[in-house]
C-alpha cells in the first residue's frame, strides 16, 4: 500500500483524538493522491479493472478465497489462449445478508499476504476488507487490500469480473430438501 498505508490507517483510527486528527489530514492528502493516481491509469484499465477501481468493498467480510484453472476462450479477457488461472473471492456485506459479491480475478499466479506487524485490536474480524489500492504492472494489474487485522493481500491479475449474487434463503433451502 502506497497511499493508505497500514501505519496511516492505524493512526487515523487511533483512540487518542489528537493522533487521529493529525492522521486525518494526512489521510485527506493520501485520498487526493490516490484519486489522481487512478485518474492517471484510467485509459489503460480493462472494463473489469475500471469497475474494480470504482467499487467500494469497505467493511465487507472475505468469506472465502478459492483458486482454479479454467479452459475458456480467453480472447474475451484479452489473454493468450491457454488454461486460465482464476481466483474467486466471495465478499459478504453484514448490512445486506441476502447478497454477496463475487470477484473473479483472472491470470492470478499467487496471492501474497504481507504482515506489517501492526495490530488493530478494535477490528476483531481479521477478514474485514478495509481499504484497497490498484496499480498497473507488467501484463496486467495488482490490487493491494488492507484487512482488519493489519495484514495486506496482494493480488496480481490480468482482468477481473465482479458479480453481485442473491444468496439462497436457508429456510427455503431446508424446505427443498
Amino acid at each position: 500500500m502506497k497511499f493508505f498505508t497500514p501505519e496511516l490507517y492505524r493512526r487515523f483510527t487511533d483512540r487518542h483524538i489528537k493522533e487521529s486528527i493529525k492522521a486525518s489530514k494526512l489521510w485527506d492528502v493520501a485520498d487526493r493522491e490516490y484519486t489522481a493516481h487512478l485518474k492517471s491509469i484510467q485509459d489503460v484499465l480493462t472494463d473489469g479493472a475500471r469497475k474494480l477501481s470504482e467499487s467500494c468493498f469497505h467493511d465487507r467480510i472475505i468469506d472465502s478465497v478459492s483458486h482454479s484453472s479454467l479452459d475458456l476462450d480467453s480472447r474475451a479477457f484479452r489473454l493468450p489462449d491457454h488454461s486460465i488461472s482464476t481466483t474467486t473471492v466471495v465478499l459478504r456485506n453484514l448490512d445486506e445478508p441476502a447478497f454477496a459479491d463475487l470477484l473473479m480475478y483472472f491470470g492470478v499466479v499467487q496471492i501474497e499476504e504481507i504482515s506489517h506487524g501492526i495490530e488493530y485490536p478494535f477490528h476483531p474480524n481479521a477478514n474485514e476488507w478495509r481499504y484497497d489500492e490498484l496499480y498497473l504492472q507488467k501484463n496486467g494489474f495488482v490490487q493491494h487490500i488492507l484487512l482488519g487485522n493489519g495484514k495486506e493481500l496482494v493480488i496480481p491479475f490480468s482482468d477481473v469480473a465482479i458479480y453481485r449474487i442473491r444468496l439462497p434463503n436457508p429456510v427455503e433451502m431446508a424446505s427443498v430438501g
